[in-house]
């Protein structure tokens, strides 16, 4: 049944604004020195699950049950196999359900786009221990192994907590989010233009479940392992999926960006509780392009166990997790990390000491994920886009959104009458409800910039527009910018003309180099590489296709068949002209911009953003 105008304004002016999901501080060797004594009393963690992450430059995978280095050096040596026989009636079992080999591909991809190592995945293990082990003393013993480089108490679920109640000075219109700015992010003027819904998009919900029979969440795919809900209550994901991705159906809630494929990853599932792994099962089932959202936090250093997740952080704090992130946006998947409700200043110094040296919101630190915190919404007048008493804060936030008084799916405390399935909120908030916002506005400018010019913006490019078109926020309090799609669609230009010798496809120039030139040669004079090249004719999994190579060559003046090869190394020369005149789609698990031949025989078909 549709919800009106005049249901909102029947509603109760309680704002009930719903926290993040917390886990757990992180314990053993992820606790700062001086807290973590006083942590372990109050905090839960599992008591007989380790995550252990072998050293980097190894080949150790899961092998019939337990850890093996492939090329049989390493783990073989006395203190090694002594540990290893105190637990040899416990489970050894993989930190990340995604394939070795398509964590190592992502890997390879990111490791080519960011420019920097990034930490092997494969090498994230978690032990079962055998009952009667103690956890910390275990721990310690596989710290002193040459092949480990770090051991973590794993952190557990925890009960989603419930932000203070606010009094709502006006009850405002339908979705008020969703206005123009500076009250909202102005979406109904974006769903106008063409891919301004999400067209084009995915975005992936990392959460603990949602009501999949809810009129306004149909078509979600479920990735990952089988989903397995601690709490057993569906409303906190129908809220957050009701807000990006409600069906534009003529009934309930319309979501910001309606046109988005939704996807859902479970942060604990038949195999435990692992945001990490539901992170990389989500990037490795969308595209370049697409959005993860991960609605979770963790303890920190500060926190006191209460119910109001007083203390606690974005899960990044936890190093595993983080790795996973960094991962993610390598491989140019736009990952939007809620904040968390603590009340904390994360540019304090309690946050770049202890945790094992690991300080992810110091700048340099920067996994790349858009972190969120929680503004007051329009209602509040003068005070609008203010930091709420609860949301994290500081320089590592990127932008914000609604806090409080969200009109969403699900909870029915705004209406009821159809049944669970016609479930509506009009007080969905926290920084729970500010992710969602932010996470449409993300999937609309991206099916925006992918209608008017062919391909994805990276996770950095998105960020820089969304945050240098937001409209800033009030106070002293950094939460970044909300969402201005309306300017952030202006920010963005049709292609112009091309230079001599280009053609124009897809909403780029393509050129075709000389026989010594990458594509970043050819590119240098013609406004720079850009990552069209890769999402229209580079490997299947990042968009490009043989098709797709032939049409440009066609265009650039070399028509005739073009043959599909596919390599295992890191060679990916994408679609070219051998010396011989054969028309080559050659591709492996990435397209590297800096790859030139063996011999420098042929010339590459590249895009620039001129």
């Amino acid at each position: 049944m549709k919800v009106s105008a005049l249901d909102v304004r029947r509603a109760s002016g309680r704002i009930a604004a719903l926290g993040l999901v917390c886990l757990p501080l992180l314990g053993g060797a992820s606790a700062p020195a001086d807290t973590s004594a006083a942590v372990a009393q109050v905090l839960p963690m599992a008591s007989d699950l380790l995550e252990i992450k072998f050293a980097e430059g190894q080949e150790i995978r899961l092998r019939d049950g337990r850890p093996v280095d492939l090329r049989g050096r390493a783990l073989t040596g006395a203190a090694t196999s002594r540990v290893f026989e105190l637990v040899a009636r416990g489970e050894w079992f993989r930190s990340h359900d995604v394939s070795e080999e398509k964590l190592e591909a992502m890997r390879a991809q990111g490791r080519l786009a960011a420019g920097e190592e990034l930490p092997d995945l494969n090498l994230y293990f978690r032990l079962r221990l055998p009952r009667g082990l103690d956890a910390k003393t275990i721990a310690e013993q596989l710290r002193t192994l040459p092949e480990v480089e770090a051991v973590y108490h794993v952190p557990t679920p925890a009960p989603a907590p419930v932000a203070p109640d606010y009094y709502t000075p006006s009850s405002g219109s339908y979705q008020r989010y969703q206005d123009a700015a500076p009250g909202g992010i102005d979406s109904r003027y974006a769903a106008t233009l063409p891919g301004g819904q999400g067209t084009n998009v995915r975005i992936c919900d990392v959460e603990y479940s949602f009501n999949s029979s809810h009129v306004d969440l149909a078509g979600v795919t479920v990735v990952g392992t089988t989903p397995a809900d601690p709490f057993s209550n569906t409303n906190h994901g129908t809220a957050v999926m009701g807000v990006y991705g409600g069906a534009a159906n003529g009934q309930g809630v319309t979501g910001i960006a309606p046109g988005a494929q939704k996807y859902f990853a479970a942060a604990q599932t038949t195999a435990g509780f692992n945001v990490g792994a539901a992170i990389t099962s989500c990037a490795a089932n969308i595209s370049a392009g697409d959005i993860i959202l991960i609605e979770q936090q963790t303890w920190g250093p500060q926190s006191t166990g209460s119910s109001d997740c007083y203390g606690c952080v974005p899960v990044e704090w936890y190093k595993p997790y983080y790795d996973a992130i960094k991962t993610a946006v390598a491989a140019n998947k736009i990952v939007v990390e809620t904040a968390g409700n603590g009340s904390q200043n994360l540019d304090d110094a309690v946050y770049s000491t202890g945790n094992s040296g690991h300080y992810p919101f110091l700048a340099q630190n920067d996994s790349g994920a858009i972190l969120v915190g929680a503004g007051l919404s329009s209602g509040w007048g003068t005070t609008a886009r203010y930091a709420h008493t609860y949301s994290n804060h500081g320089s590592t936030l990127d932008l914000q959104g609604w806090g409080d008084s969200i009109v969403t799916s699900g909870y029915g405390d705004l209406f009821s009458a159809d049944g669970v399935n016609g479930w509506y909120t009009g007080s969905f908030g926290g920084t729970s409800g500010a992710g969602p916002i932010v996470t449409g506005a993300a999937a609309s400018l991206q099916g925006r910039h992918k209608a008017l010019l062919g391909y994805s913006l990276t996770p950095a490019q998105l960020k820089a527009v969304l945050r240098n078109t937001g409209t800033p926020y009030g106070g002293t309090k950094n939460i970044g910018p909300l969402p201005n799609l309306r300017a952030a669609f202006n920010s963005l230009s049709a292609p112009g003309a091309c230079t001599a010798g280009g053609v124009s496809i897809a909403g780029g120039c393509w050129y075709l180099g000389g026989f010594d030139q990458s594509c970043q040669d050819v590119c240098a004079s013609r406004g720079g590489y850009s990552s069209l090249t890769a999402s229209y004719v580079g490997a299947p999994s990042q968009g490009g296709s043989v098709s797709n190579c032939q049409q440009v060559l066609t265009a650039l003046g070399y028509p005739g068949a073009v043959t599909a090869v596919t390599r295992s190394d890191s060679l990916a020369l994408g679609c070219h002209r051998w010396s011989t005149g054969a028309l080559y789609w050659q591709t492996s698990p990435v397209f590297d911009p800096a790859s030139k031949s063996y011999g420098n025989a042929a010339q590459l078909a590249c895009a620039c953003m001129n």
